[in-house]
């Protein structure tokens, strides 16, 4: 054990192993130094310190306590680790926090604490609507402390705090840990005053300017699936990335990996950029604050290794006993990385490497390019309750609309239905390179659309039919809603023994949405739409995502609040209605320095689909981070439409669908000279004719 000074002069124990640039792990609430094991994985890459907070193990505590005190303790904890071996002058110590202490590492950076790069596990920020919370459970557990009440504290943290399982309790106070347990009671309110009851803290996550890898555990509760989306999106730059069979208490032996890659890979001081969009590392000449540069020294060979199973961005995959490894990105360039023998080496020396970009509300192929009235398929105006139809059963992979969308390299689209019923069907995320839709799909159903305000209004109120106005429109769905509980619950009696119920598309489809196995894509421009999309979602349980947004700057507070990703757009339109009147470009910006995730779309055809990044570029202009912006038409959309794992982003394992272009995106000159889908070339553009040229999608494969 060592130990250092805090700048109040509390005493701060902490243990040191490993060889390496210093890695200080910050824990949570119950934690104290030998929580964390580190594992050989992790001690022969870097110096772990594992230290005791604030009133925990061998350290003191002074009160009366403040966030601000542990922020200066971590500060002495970098200084006392950060020596030689530091990685990079005057960077102080990576981090990894974990729950509070993943609240308290972010704080820390944002607060001027040398912090070179972050992963911060599930902060368990209170984000208001999302769980329940006991009043003042700072005040309870204090009182209980003061009264001798150890072990009634622990309890009530764990059932009214937590709310843990409750067969856990039991297993607790039998296990050899209750003690432990007890005697670190009287700083839990240290973890809720980290954690806050105010929602994600914007105004401090976005100073922040270190790299950022934002973790969740697939198996945690839902309430920090939201969570760590919002944290994600508050910060500047930041990914996340969810740990398939992992809850909160993710072991050291899973963490050590995804350390290593990201603050030794993508996440050091020689990443280009602050990490939005992928893993690639680049030298420091070629840093560029909104994206992934190609350098001499970074990518100068770009490899894609075409129609093997071995394809991948720049090493070759492993040889599967079947063909899941096609079209994969097998490598990232990194440590020890060698272009393999027979690849096709594509040399990107001063251009720009990008995941495809993503339009997660569109109409291509459903309002075809140059057909008329043969072509359009995007609204089924017989019925405003249309859950059943399917956008999949519409789409013409022929539409010319597929193609600009990959010159404007854009490979993946969420195609909806219109917006001219209440309930417009159900929508589908496809590539835009195929024979047929089948073949494209990448989710389906991936939504369901739903429009308020002025479409459905105009389109029935002029047939004098209902709804005409909003409350009719609103009706409609909310009844359509309880038919479908109903329905639910007529289903689930069946399984007892009674008749079956008859099959019903519609029914079935609003199921889906009840269940939150698809989210509910809400079309709605004005505030006080908005705030109805919002109640319903309320009322309803289902997962919400406004669609256009063009007024939600207006309750942005309440939407970063409740976690609800806003696509918006299109944005190069006139305000052709009055919904529209309060279109803006510098919409986008305010939405996320308000710590909303946003999407920008065309909403194809009403801007064509090449122009998304021109949208993003117009936004910038504006005032949106640049890196937002990027990130806006790449992981936001593939989140949003529930495809991250396959899309979005440049990282194994993940498909091969990459764009090299000539240079920043974000430049209006720049243009995509390349186009990999699945890491197949399908397009490129040829200087001498001035056009681009397509792959024959009927080739063999």
């Amino acid at each position: 054990m060592q130990t250092t000074k805090s700048a109040d002069g509390t005493v701060i124990a902490y243990d040191r192993s490993g060889d390496g640039p210093p890695l200080v792990v910050v824990l949570g609430a119950f934690c104290d130094r030998k929580t964390f094991v580190p594992p050989a994985s992790l001690t022969s890459r870097f110096t772990v310190c594992t230290y005791d907070r604030r009133g925990r193990g061998d350290s003191g505590d002074t009160p009366p306590y403040s966030p601000a005190l542990e922020v200066a303790d971590l500060a002495a904890v970098i200084e006392a680790i950060s020596g030689p071996g530091a990685p990079g002058a005057g960077a102080g110590a990576f981090a990894f926090g974990h729950s509070s202490g993943a609240a308290l590492a972010l704080r820390a950076a944002a607060h001027g604490v040398p912090v070179a790069a972050i992963v911060a596990y599930e902060a368990p920020y209170m984000i208001p609507g999302t769980r329940e919370l006991a009043e003042d459970p700072s005040g309870r557990i204090t009182a209980l402390v003061a009264a001798g009440r150890r072990a009634d504290a622990v309890r009530f943290w764990m059932t009214d705090v937590v709310r843990a399982p409750a067969e856990m309790l039991p297993m607790m106070e039998n296990s050899p840990m209750w003690a432990g347990l007890q005697a670190l009671t009287h700083t839990l309110p240290y973890d809720l005053a980290l954690a806050g009851d105010q929602g994600i803290p914007v105004d401090y996550l976005a100073k922040i300017t270190v790299p950022v890898l934002v973790l969740g555990g697939a198996n945690s509760p839902d309430w920090f699936h939201r969570t760590v989306e919002a944290t994600t999106g508050a910060i500047p730059g930041a990914r996340l990335a969810m740990l398939d069979g992992q809850d909160h208490g993710a072991p050291p032996e899973v963490i050590a990996p995804v350390l290593t890659d990201f603050f030794l890979g993508a996440g050091s001081l020689d990443r280009a950029g602050p990490g939005a969009l992928g893993s690639i590392r680049a030298s420091r000449e070629a840093r560029d604050p909104r994206g992934l540069r190609a350098g001499s020294s970074a990518l100068g060979a770009l490899s894609l290794l075409r129609d093997k199973p071995d394809i991948g961005w720049g090493a070759e995959a492993e040889r599967g006993a079947d063909d899941r490894d096609y079209g994969k990105i097998a490598a990232v360039e990194g440590p020890g990385f060698a272009v393999p023998d027979g690849a096709d080496v594509v040399d990107a020396t001063g251009k720009w490497v990008l995941p495809g970009f993503i339009d997660a509300h569109a109409h291509v192929g459903l309002a075809e390019e140059a057909e008329g009235w043969a072509g359009q398929d995007t609204n089924e105006r017989t019925d405003p309750v249309t859950p059943q139809v399917r956008a999949l059963d519409a789409i013409n992979p022929a539409d010319r609309g597929l193609r600009d969308a990959i010159t404007g390299g854009v490979l993946a689209v969420n195609v909806n239905p219109g917006s001219a019923n209440p309930i417009g069907g159900q929508t589908v995320a496809i590539k835009c390179w195929g024979r047929t839709v089948d073949e494209m799909v990448l989710r389906e159903p991936a939504g369901l659309k739903s429009a308020l305000g002025e479409n459905p209004k105009r389109v029935y109120g002029e047939r004098n039919e209902t709804p005409s106005t909003r409350l009719g429109t609103a009706a409609l769905i909310r009844s359509a809603f309880v038919a479908a509980q109903n329905y639910q619950a007529k289903l689930a009696a069946a399984t007892d023994g009674s008749d079956p119920a008859d099959r019903d598309l519609k029914l079935e489809a609003l199921g889906r949405v009840l269940r939150r196995e698809i989210p509910w894509r809400q079309h709605c421009h004005r505030a006080d739409d908005i705030a109805t999309a919002m109640r319903m979602a309320r009322e309803f349980g289902y997962d919400l995502v406004i669609d256009h947004g063009t007024e939600a700057y207006l309750l942005a507070d309440q939407i970063a609040a409740a976690s609800i990703p806003v696509i918006i757009g299109p944005l190069f339109t006139s305000r052709s209605k009055v919904e529209l009147r309060s279109r803006s470009l510098a919409n986008p910006g305010r939405l996320a320095a308000a710590g909303v995730t946003i999407a920008i779309t065309t909403d194809h055809p009403v801007v064509p689909i090449h122009f998304l990044i021109h949208q993003a570029t117009l936004a910038v202009k504006e005032g949106l981070d640049p890196v937002t912006a990027l990130r806006a038409v790449t992981i936001h959309p593939a989140r949003i439409i529930g495809c991250a794992g396959r899309i979005g982003s440049l990282e194994v394992g993940k498909d091969a669908d990459v764009v090299l272009w000539s240079g920043d995106p974000l430049d209006v000159m720049s243009r995509a000279e390349r186009a990999y889908q699945d890491g197949r070339e399908i397009y490129r553009y040829d200087y001498e004719r001035r056009e681009g040229v397509f792959a024959d999608v009927w080739a063999a494969r």
